[in-house]
């Protein structure tokens, strides 16, 4: 199972900036670190294709459990991790470019491929989205279609077609896979010009589409996850602009049944992980909030980490709330700390401090940050979390150049 978060980019995500002031199956083998030799010669960086160059492994220290360091020129935003360990996000067809192509890194094997370039299919491409055999991507052109690429055959399929959003008037994609199936939201429009919105279920294997549940006109969904059971997306209530509210509801596949778990118009960020729900509430315009975790067996829940935006010298909150196999993940503002919740104890581990986005699924971990060699030099991290940090082993003969526990990956 791969939940995989996706934020609308234009109507849903800006209501949601406005409303808030801001900013998952079996446990699969655990990746070994690439290690290469550092190069003398390496060819720029700028002037080549992602997926062109070798990746250099450098070390990281004090790092906790495995972790490796992808250095980029922007903050990786708009990347996840899958299950599996391997990281998917939109990459540039050269650095600082802005048109941007679909690319996975594999920690497994030190290797970066670029799935889809945006040259060659001659549109402008958004998110993506990853699981096993498949990527899912957006095609921003007309119409603004759902894709997915087999990343072994490099075969595509069209997920979806948004019936009314185009490029002059883009309304942003929402979209999670997991396994063999792909759920997205459709958005067509009423003859008032009032959007409706669909979350529909894709299958890979039969290729066919059916719609699961729709939206009330004005509603719209702004942040979709999927585990393979249960769908969770924050639907935002437009129908009153100065009166924007967001809540969380969960579909499931099984019954068909769908319901609100949250009623107090300030939940967003959902994510689901088995049995857990996690979200973001804020009571106040303040870029951070609570995270709250909700039991779906039970029907019950409690915050876990509990905002304050009073506090000095820093208001403390939280933002970026995700969930997998070894607990959920925030960021905290006290020194946009990384942090991690265990649900089994309630201790909460703290794992680095400058970052600026974090998302866990099965047992990994992946935040940028951009404290690794100096302020504003953004990293992307990525760590094993079920593979806790061990005294260092450096070979005799290494110059102290390799660590065992914890690698950079450069490019």
């Amino acid at each position: 199972m791969m939940p995989t978060t996706m934020l609308r980019s234009a109507l849903a995500g800006f209501l949601v900036a406005m409303l808030f002031g801001g900013c998952t199956a079996a446990n699969p083998p655990v990746p070994k670190a690439a290690v290469t030799s550092p190069t003398t010669s390496a060819v720029s960086a700028d002037s080549v294709s992602p997926g062109q160059q070798p990746l250099n492994v450098i070390p990281v220290s004090g790092k906790p459990y495995r972790t490796l360091a992808l250095k980029p020129t922007t903050g990786y935003s708009g990347v996840v991790v899958a299950d599996d360990g391997r990281i998917y996000l939109s990459c540039g067809v050269q650095k600082q470019s802005e048109a941007t192509g679909v690319c996975m890194i594999d920690p497994a094997t030190g290797s970066e491929t670029f799935l889809v370039d945006p040259r060659a299919d001659n549109a402008r491409l958004g998110s993506v989205a990853g699981n096993g055999a498949w990527a899912v991507y957006s095609r921003l052109d007309t119409p603004q279609r759902v894709m997915a690429i087999n990343t072994v055959t490099k075969e595509k399929v069209q997920a979806g077609t948004i019936s009314a959003g185009t490029t002059g008037n883009p309304v942003g994609l929402a979209f999670a896979i997991s396994g063999s199936q792909i759920v997205w939201v459709d958005e067509a429009e009423t003859a008032d010009k009032r959007r409706v919105e669909t979350v529909m279920l894709f299958d890979l294997e039969a290729r066919t589409n059916r719609a699961l549940t729709t939206l009330e006109p004005a509603f719209v969904v702004d942040q979709i996850d999927f585990d393979g059971a249960t769908i969770v997306w924050s639907q935002v209530d437009t129908s009153d602009m100065a009166n924007v509210t967001s809540n969380v509801y969960a579909y499931d596949l099984a019954s068909d049944k769908l319901q609100a778990l949250s009623t107090n118009g300030r939940a967003s960020m959902p994510q689901v992980h088995d049995r857990y729900v996690v979200w973001k509430t804020t009571a106040t315009r303040f870029a951070y909030g609570s995270v709250y975790l909700h039991d779906l067996t039970t029907g019950s829940g409690k915050e876990v980490a509990k905002a304050d935006p009073n506090a000095s010298p820093v208001p403390l909150g939280y933002d970026m709330p995700s969930i997998g196999g070894k607990g959920v993940t925030w960021i905290s503002s006290r020194n946009e700390r990384i942090e991690l919740y265990h649900p089994d104890t309630g201790r909460v581990e703290a794992l680095d401090q400058g970052g600026g986005r974090a998302f866990t699924a099965g047992h990994y971990l992946i935040w940028v940050n951009d404290s690794v060699a100096q302020k504003g030099d953004w990293h992307l991290l990525w760590s094993d979390l079920s593979a806790p940090a061990r005294a260092a082993t450096v070979p005799s003969g290494a110059g102290g150049w390799y660590n065992q526990r914890h690698a950079q990956i450069r490019f």
